[in-house]
């Protein structure tokens, strides 16, 4: 060993001695506090939605990753790189290793701009496939907060069954979307209230709703509720929600509630 080598192995023992393992590292500080979960919402590409479930556990990291037009949820397990960088591994069906995110939790968001610093409102990066044939940007907002995994994501609401939730709460923005009065009628949770110039109307019957049907679903309301994604929804005690707070379900994801007003 050289008097060089010999200098520069005491330097990092100085000044590395956890890095090469003489002492415990010290964990790095994490964006996302250990035993939080996030909601995200953003793109993947030029403009295909996802979605994306975070779940924090000291430094490890899981959750799921969705597109908004099937909603099927794909496995993420991941960890910090660094106190603002993260990696996170999808796998098929299979089990077998798809595609990576490196994402980041930048200090200012690229499209608004801020005068605080962010912590873990904003991920932007790229996911790449494992052979290394794809790769497109990613850029998510946090939407709402989330129940560890294993735990009912609606059970604030008093909702038995998550899957029937979102079975329904589904099919109502599909009606809705499509147009289809009828088959929305059937998602409903009787008696449901909507606005009319102010005053809260109770609804009870689907003869009733669909007498209603074009004061409540206006085209503006229609186009919000088509922009929102009934999956992973935001929940609370007094119920489930999609396109903020315009539409509320019940525990059985029945839509129960109209805020139909203009804002």
């Amino acid at each position: 060993m050289t008097r060089i080598s010999r200098r520069l192995k005491i330097v990092a023992l100085l000044r590395f001695p956890c890095a090469i393992g003489l002492l415990a590292c010290p964990p790095i500080y994490a964006q996302l506090k250990s035993g939080t979960c996030n909601e995200y919402r953003g793109t993947l590409g030029k403009s295909t939605q996802i979605g994306m479930s975070l779940y924090a556990k000291d430094q490890e990291l899981a959750g799921s990753y969705f597109y908004k037009k099937n909603l099927m949820d794909i496995p993420l397990a991941g960890k910090y790189t660094a106190a603002r960088d993260i990696s996170l591994f999808e796998t098929n069906s299979a089990n077998q290793p798809r595609g990576v995110f490196e994402l980041q939790f930048p200090e200012h968001d690229p499209h608004f701009q801020t005068a605080d610093s962010l912590q873990a409102e904003v991920l932007q990066g790229k996911w790449t496939s494992t052979d290394g044939k794809g790769s497109y940007p990613v850029y998510l907002q946090l939407d709402h907060q989330c129940v560890p995994p294993g735990q009912s994501r609606y059970g604030a609401a008093g909702a038995t069954s998550d899957a029937d939730v979102e079975k329904n709460a589904q099919a109502f923005y599909a009606a809705v979307v499509a147009g289809d009065r009828a088959s929305a009628a059937k998602y409903v949770a009787y008696p449901a209230t909507y606005f009319d110039r102010g005053k809260e109307i109770k609804i009870s019957s689907s003869a009733e709703f669909l007498k209603v049907y074009d004061q409540i679903f206006t085209p503006a309301l229609i186009a919000q509720i088509a922009k929102s994604i009934p999956h992973h929804m935001f929940v609370n005690t007094q119920g489930i929600m999609i396109a903020d707070g315009k539409v509320w379900f019940d525990a059985d994801g029945k839509a129960r509630q109209f805020n139909n007003q203009a804002q």
